[in-house]
Order: C-alpha cells, then structure tokens, then sequence
C-alpha cells in the first residue's frame, strides 16, 4: 500500500506476484522463494506450514498492515528473518489496546481476528471485513465511539472450502508432539505411522510444522514413488536437497559455520554426497575426485561418510524431522540408510517418521524386514496406525465447511460417513462432489441448502479412485492429456519437465494447468507442481491404456536425452532419462538407439554402484544385457563382457547367487583372453 503524503491519496501495488489459482501448495522449503515482505506475510506463507496458501493469506497481510497503522509498529519487529517466521507461525502479537489504550477496543479485536494463526479463524470473505469497519465507521460518525458488537455476523462466503484442520487424531498428535519433545533433547525418535491410502498419515505428520518452528527445528521430508523406483535414494535425497536449500537461506555467518562443520564432517569424501545431493556443491565449492575401491570397500566407506554427514547435520540448536513417505515403494538402499541412521550411536536430535500402508506391507516386505534389524538392534519403533474417522470428526468438518451448527448438518454428515466409510479423502472428494454437482450449493437469501434424502439415494463409488476417474473424465481434452503426461513424470515435478514433455514453452504449460490446478487434482509447490495425492496419479494411470503410458515415457525420456546432452554433472537428469527409456524400452525397436541405452544403463549402472545403490545399480545393468543385439559377444565384446561382468557382481551383491553363478560360468565361456577370466574367478 503505497501512500501519497501530500495528496492523501492510496495506492495498492505489486499485483505482479499475485497468484491466479485457487489454491497454492508452500513447500518447506520455500523462504527462499517467498516474494513480498516478509513482515506481511501470512504464517501459511512462509512455506512451513502444513496449509495451502488461498485468499485468506492476503486477510493476515491486511491485519498486519492495519496493525502497523495503528500502532506505528509492526506485529514483529526483528532483523532475523527466521525469528520473524518464528514469529508469524507460533507467538501471540501484543495486542492494540497493550500498545496504544486509546485505541478502540473493537478495532483491536478486528485486528486480532485477522491476525489469527489458522486461516479457517480469519474473516473468511472481504465482504465480512468491509461489513464490519463499515459498521465502526458509522458508529465513530454519530457517537464518536464504536459499541461492542460480534464481529463477523456477515462474513459469509460462497466459496465451497473443505477447512485443512486436522480432525480426530487428536491422540495421535499428542504422541508425536512428545516424541518430537524428546528428540529435541538429544535423543533419537521411531515414529512409523500406518494406515490405508487416503487416512491421513501425511496430513498428521504435517500438523508437527508449528512444533517444529517453534523449536527452530527443520522439516525435511521426501516421498517414495512407485515410477521412480530406479533412481538411488530418491525420497532421501529430495529431504536432504530440501535441507540444504534451507540452509542456504540463512545468514552469511550461519552459512559460514554450516561449511566449516560440514567439511570437517565430511573431509576428502565430499564428492560421494554432493553427487547425490548436488546442492551441496552450492554451500562446500567444488570436491576431489573419489579413490576407486572395490564394491564392497565402496559400500563400507559410503555408509560411514553418509553417516558422519547426518551427524553434522543434526544440533541441539535445530532439531531435525526426517519424514519418509509411502515406504511400501522403498528400496533396499534406502532402508539400508535408514537402518543405519536410527541404529547409528552417535546420532542425536533426530525424529525419524515414515508412513506406509499397512496393507501394502506384509512380513516379508523389506520395509517390515527392516524395522525387524531395528528391534533386534534394541530399537524399538513407535508405531500409530490410523483408523476412519468417527461419526463426531466427520459431523464437525461438514459444519466447519458450510459454516452451521452441528446440530444442522447431522442429517447430511451421517449419509457422508456412511457412504465413505470415514476415509478423510474419500469423504472431502464426495464432499466436493456434491457441491460440484449442486447437490450442496449455496443462495445468497438462504445460505447453504442441500438434501439429505437426494444425497443418501445418490449411487456412491467404492473407492476415491472412481470419483477421481469420474472428475478426469470432467477436464477438457488439452487438461486431460496434461495430466496424464504429468502423472507419467512421477507424483512431483518442475513445470519445465511438464513442458518439455508436452512440447509447449513455460508460459503455455502453465496455462495447460489451469484447469487440473483449480480443480484440485494438481497444487502448485516451490518446487513445481505435485499431485494433489497418491490416488490422483493412480487414477490416471487406470485410465490411460498402457500403451500410451510407454509411448509417453519414450517421448519424455528422447526429449530429456537432448536437454541433458553429455553433461554428466546433471547426476538426476542423467538417471530420469534412463528411467524413462527403460519403462518404454518394448518400444525401441532401432537397433542404434536400442545400443545406445544399453551404453547408458552401463553407465547408470556404474554410477548406482558407486553410490552403494546395488539393487538399482543390477537393474541397469540386468537392462543393458537386455538390450544387446544377438550377436554382442563377437561385435560388441567390451561393452557384453563388462555389462555381463558387472551383473554377476551386482546379482551377488544383492544376494542372488545362484543368477551370479551362472553368470560367472556364461562370462568364463564367452571370455577371450586369460586377463578376463582371471577377474571372473
């Protein structure tokens, strides 16, 4: 707001940086991404909260803006930019009337109320502020003083906005806030967190943001995906790059002790972690090159410089939490850290929370064989197994949502549990589908109206998945081929891979997401874009044929190909084109592209095994021995005798034996000469 002194007159400026979707997703990393003033912004804003960014951001603003006005100062006054987000997140701002007592004590209270930390407990429309400094207004005109009034009696919004309070699991965050408390005393935490897809587990796991601000802690979080399976430590690399983003955020002088202690951490190994989390390069400069050592040397030194970075990472100061998500899609490797970081003695202030669903994780899967090593290695996991919401929990988010008593909207939110099965996404995706289809709608004259009768007769899916399908089925051609190429990139991605893939420019991508963004299926993130959940994706792969899918893979993969060039320092960029023409590798049928990516998968193979990664490090391998033509033994020699090589090691690396032996007899008979035999034996 700016103001012309002389001429009295208000100008409001910097729409350039307003956002044009409904609903924006923060990410915990996104101070660095921030745009505005960060004394303005909404606690929702700052990106480390568990809430997406709407219309009501711009009322908090508004509230600290009015704050300023009144008082000459400002709700928090300080120069340290992450004490001013502990501000805004978790401490109370003094009041107006503490301030200045002449001030009048409605205006006060209205500023409070615009100042509140949750959103749902703001005004919730313009219409409902205007109405009430109006009626202020009006009372300073005629009696020179404002009476006490409720404030809010016409704040009444249209919009159909299912709030994103947490409800029912009131226990269970209970339990986590405490083992967040212990870890922040200096203790390691196992918190494993299960339940069916769509209960809630990584809604709970959010709602720890304000414990964690108020600690001054980080939230470092990654997601296993089922697309991604082949890419080494991928859910932990994305939580360590979103931890040294964060890092990089902070002051000069803070930076400046990150590098120091990192570095003695780390010494003459840097490279093995900066080639996994290539931001790090960033914070240290550039890195010796690597020792070669042989595999299993390789893995013992990995595993104990990936330890003493996690060590250096965590600090009485800044507690950490490291959250996994959808273990029941992670790979060997991955569990291997995560065995190694919880059982490792000299860890501290760490609370590690993975979730998965339980009934995608029997006794055998290696996510349960793993927390098995942990018990006999004396850790013993906290485990919260989220059940359906109950009848209350379900009552009070569809009164909360059209904004009437409980009493009223007892009949409708009946029906809804019972036909969702108190599944919280199943019950808001119905929710919203009947507002979408006026079943729920809402008048100006009578407010929100529905009946209960129509909703109960209404033919209800049996899952999420069908409604979801149903919506797809709803977007227009353009929005539906959008998605369906983004669902082929994985569950999050940069709007430039989209557009790549798409073959449109930045701008017209963005214009491509509209309309999967306003209804819900996609949020826009600091990093990019995510689906809205895991069900999303699922549905729309259940509706394109897989022929298509291949189809999109082998486009996107030839078209990364190109952007990633012979840049080998593009470590991810390098394994996603990989990944991808592998997934479609039925479909390449030209004999030089096809050898073309067995050289790749060579070379992909080579890099995993040098990462400790032996399970993705085979599957490369196992991929380029499939890829050779027929006759690759008398015109491709090297390139069958070290794929062949390397898979027998990878296949006993992992514990195959019986694939590495006959591996090893098939190398010996085919080998030429006496220096090639001699490694197979």
């Amino acid at each position: 707001v700016v103001v012309n002194e002389e001429s009295r007159e208000l100008q409001i400026i910097d729409f350039g940086i307003a956002s044009t979707s409904i609903q924006e997703l923060s990410g915990d990393e996104a101070i660095q991404s921030i745009e505005g003033n960060l004394s303005y912004i909404s606690p929702e804003q700052t990106g480390r909260m568990n809430r997406r960014v709407d219309h009501r951001t711009d009322f908090y603003s508004l509230g600290t803006t009015f704050h300023h006005m009144l008082s000459g100062r400002l709700p928090f006054e300080t120069e340290d930019p992450l004490e001013l987000i502990h501000g805004h997140i978790a401490r109370k701002p003094q009041s107006l009337r503490e301030l200045e007592p002449a001030i009048p004590p409605m205006l006060s209270e209205l500023v409070s109320k615009l100042l509140e930390k949750n959103a749902e407990d703001r005004y919730q429309s313009a219409r409902g502020i205007y109405a009430d400094l109006a009626r202020c207004q009006r009372d300073l005109t005629s009696a020179r003083s404002i009476g006490h009034f409720v404030l809010g009696q016409q704040d009444v919004t249209e919009a159909f906005r299912i709030p994103q309070k947490l409800y029912g699991r009131e226990r269970e965050m209970e339990l986590l806030d405490e083992a967040f408390e212990r870890a922040s005393k200096g203790t390691v935490e196992l918190v494993m967190v299960s339940g069916y897809s769509g209960i809630g587990k990584s809604v709970l796991v959010g709602e720890l943001h304000r414990s964690i601000a108020d600690r001054r802690g980080y939230f470092v979080s990654g997601k296993f995906d089922p697309l991604n399976r082949d890419l080494a430590y991928s859910a932990i690399v994305h939580a360590l790059r979103s931890m040294i983003l964060q890092i990089l955020t902070e002051s000069d002088v803070q930076i400046d002790l990150w590098r120091t202690r990192l570095q003695r951490a780390l010494g003459s190994n840097g490279q093995l972690i900066v080639d996994l989390v290539p931001e790090l390069e960033l914070l240290l400069g550039p890195q010796s090159e690597i020792q070669s050592l042989g595999s299993i040397e390789a893995l013992n030194r990995f595993n104990m410089v990936f330890q003493s970075f996690l060590r250096a990472l965590t600090s009485s100061e800044r507690p950490i939490v490291l959250f996994l998500d959808d273990l029941q899609w992670a790979d060997w490797g991955s569990l291997n850290l995560l065995h190694l970081m919880i059982t490792d003695p000299e860890m501290s202030h760490l609370l590690f929370i993975g979730a998965y669903r339980e009934n995608e994780v029997d006794r055998r899967h290696p996510t349960a064989l793993t927390l098995e090593a942990m018990r006999r290695s004396g850790v013993t996991p906290q485990t919260l197994s989220l059940r359906p919401l109950g009848l209350s929990s379900t009552t009070q988010l569809v009164a909360d949502t059209l904004g009437c008593s409980r009493d009223s909207v007892s009949e409708l939110a009946e029906v809804i549990h019972a036909k969702t099965h108190g599944n919280p996404l199943f019950m808001r995706t119905f929710f919203e589908e009947l507002h979408q289809e006026k079943v729920v709608s809402y008048a100006p004259q009578s407010g929100w109206t529905w009946d209960s009768s129509v909703v109960e007769k209404r033919d209800t899916a049996d899952d999420v998945a069908d409604i979801l399908v149903r919506r797809i089925g709803l977007l227009s051609e353009d929005s539906q081929r959008t998605l369906e190429t983004a669902a082929c990139l994985g569950n999050e991605f940069s709007v430039e891979d989209l557009g790549l893939a798409l073959g449109l420019s930045p701008a017209k991508t963005l214009v491509s997401l509209r309309q999967t963004l306003s209804s819900g299926l996609l949020h826009l993130t600091s990093r990019g874009v995510r689906f809205a959940h895991d069900r999303v994706l699922e549905a729309v792969l259940q509706v394109l044929p897989q022929e298509q899918q291949l189809e999109r893979h082998l486009t996107i993969g030839r078209r990364m190909k190109v952007r990633v060039g012979d840049d080998e320092s593009k470590e991810q960029g390098f394994f996603e084109v990989v990944n991808h023409l592998n997934l479609a590798m039925a479909l390449i049928t030209e004999s030089n592209e096809r050898l073309e990516l067995a050289r790749m998968n060579f070379e992909a193979g080579v890099r995993a095994r040098g990462a400790a990664a032996f399970e993705q490090a085979r599957k490369h391998f196992l991929a380029g021995v499939e890829l050779l033509p027929d006759d690759s033994w008398e015109r491709l020699y090297q390139l069958a005798l070290e794929l062949h090589q390397d898979l027998a090691e990878s296949e006993f690396l992992c514990g195959n034996h019986e694939r590495a032996e006959k591996l090893y007899e098939l190398v010996v008979q085919r080998a030429k000469t006496r220096e090639d035999k001699v490694k197979i034996y």
